[in-house]
């Protein structure tokens, strides 16, 4: 499925909507024809921007409503008067999307269309072209002139995902034309060369999507068959990107990394982390070693049998994690859980209690995890020292907004965070005790992986929290951990 195309699609809840907007005038039945590209999938609440024509001011943008709320557009539509026009839509909701509270609503608004979709099912092109049949409301035929934007918008999409020029047949081309609804509709349901190349395109690159296996119901999932020490795809990068967000920990067996091919992985989802303390590979100080064992050190026991979640103390926190498993206990012990932080707010907290925490912020201080590991005449207290200066405890809320799935989740944990701010110390100790024991009380919203050698991890470093089981010393383990955070870069 083309990456463009894939943006809009994901699992969707109750009584989908589809809703298709044009600045001026709507699209009689071309460009959801067009949509066959999403043959084979499901639509999610999300909006994606098909083109804007500069020359006619037309705007055609496609949103999916689902249950979960009001999304971007959405919320400009509740918001804006009647009769805005296409052009200042495209400004507004750019300007809701870099966040600027107060833009200015223009005088006239597009038309908007709901069409019922049917819920939880995928939506085929014929399913499409049917449902299309019976909406309530009337489209009309696109007829700002050549080169009008459906015709540019099919072309870029069968340009950019490399495929031969001018496959596009007469027919279509005509089809694009500005002609009378009737012959559209004729030359499209006819399946000119255009459905069918795009049908046999979306049959083709969804055969080529990732084989995911299901953990459990609530977190984890199990990626088969895809190489991390091969280049991947735009393609393959957003689906793992979608998959992490949906399953919030991926699991790949059977790779076979160097140092580099694992930064230059973690580096596709944002800047890899260098550790102040911990010791790295030669190669790469953003690989971080994590290695216990009586004949590593026999002073040395593992420290990560604690729930947390990695470098919260950092004022710009984690976004993914990755380990690589290079050496496991061989008589067994060293699993690694995960808890979905997600749920435990969904689940465990009322509503009450909810409302409470939504107003508080917590602190996250690196010396207030790490000073008591560190040996007081080692090179290491030195590197601490100078870390502790360099990194004074971080401010988050205890209840922070995912900004990828908009879902709300409990952000402390018992490592790093020391104190709810607008407590007092003993209502805040009490508090952070009863939020850190919500973690381990639902063994459904967990996973629990038994590591082999050459297995690799990547987990959602926001949406969840992390327990390495310390059951295995005096035997040796050793892990190769990425941390990567949010591109320093993005706007």
């Amino acid at each position: 499925m083309p990456l463009k195309a894939r943006k809009l699609l994901e699992e969707i809840g109750d009584e989908p909507m589809l809703k298709i907007q044009l600045g001026r005038r709507p699209v009689k039945d071309l460009a959801i024809k067009i949509l066959n590209f999403l043959s084979y999938s499901k639509f999610a609440d999300k909006q994606y921007e098909l083109g804007y024509d500069e020359i006619y001011h037309n705007y055609l943008l496609i949103t999916v409503q689902n249950n979960h709320g009001f999304n971007v557009l959405q919320n400009i539509v509740r918001n804006a008067p009647e009769n805005t026009n296409g052009k200042t839509v495209l400004v507004l909701e750019k300007s809701f999307r870099i966040g600027l509270r107060d833009p200015v609503i223009p005088d006239e608004m597009i038309d908007l269309y709901d069409i019922p979709l049917p819920p939880n099912k995928s939506l085929t092109l014929n399913q499409l072209i049917t449902t299309t049949l019976y909406a309530e409301k009337d489209f009309f035929v696109y007829d700002a002139g050549e080169n009008n934007m459906c015709q540019t918008f099919v072309k870029s999409v069968l340009e950019s995902n490399g495929l031969m020029p001018n496959i596009v047949d007469e027919a279509t081309l005509e089809a694009l034309e500005p002609i009378d609804s009737k012959t559209l509709v004729a030359t499209l349901d006819e399946l000119s060369g255009l459905v069918k190349l795009t049908t046999d395109i979306a049959a083709k690159l969804h055969s080529q999507q990732l084989n995911i296996e299901v953990l459990t119901p609530s977190i984890g999932a199990v990626i088969h068959n895809l190489d991390l020490s091969q280049a991947i795809t735009e393609d393959q990068k957003y689906e793992l990107e979608e998959a992490l967000y949906k399953h919030h920990v991926l699991f790949f067996h059977n790779q076979n990394l160097t140092s580099e091919q694992q930064r230059d992985f973690a580096r596709l989802f944002g800047d890899p982390h260098v550790h102040p303390v911990f010791s790295h590979t030669p190669e790469c100080p953003e690989v971080s070693v994590l290695e216990f064992g009586v004949n590593v050190d026999p002073d040395k026991k593992p420290d990560s049998d604690i729930w947390h979640t990695d470098v919260t103390w950092s004022t710009n926190p984690p976004i993914i994690g990755m380990l690589y498993a290079k050496i496991i206990p061989k008589q067994g012990g060293g699993d690694t859980l995960w808890a979905n932080m997600v749920e435990i707010y969904k689940q465990e907290l009322s509503n009450e209690m909810k409302g409470i925490l939504s107003k508080l912020t917590a602190e996250h201080s690196f010396a207030y995890a790490v000073q008591s590991l560190i040996k007081l005449d080692s090179t290491a207290m030195v590197k601490f020292m100078k870390t502790k200066e360099a990194n004074p405890p971080a401010t988050h809320p205890v209840i922070c907004q995912h900004p990828h799935t908009k879902e709300k989740y409990l952000y402390v944990n018992r490592i790093f965070t020391t104190k709810i701010n607008e407590l007092n110390e003993q209502e805040s100790n009490l508090l952070l005790q009863y939020l850190f024991s919500l973690v381990n009380k639902r063994p459904e919203f967990t996973c629990r992986w038994k590591w082999n050698e050459n297995d690799v991890c990547l987990w959602d470093e926001r949406s969840t929290q992390h327990y390495a089981t310390a059951d295995y010393w005096p035997q040796h383990r050793r892990m190769h951990r990425c941390v990567i955070m949010e591109k320093k870069d993005k706007v």
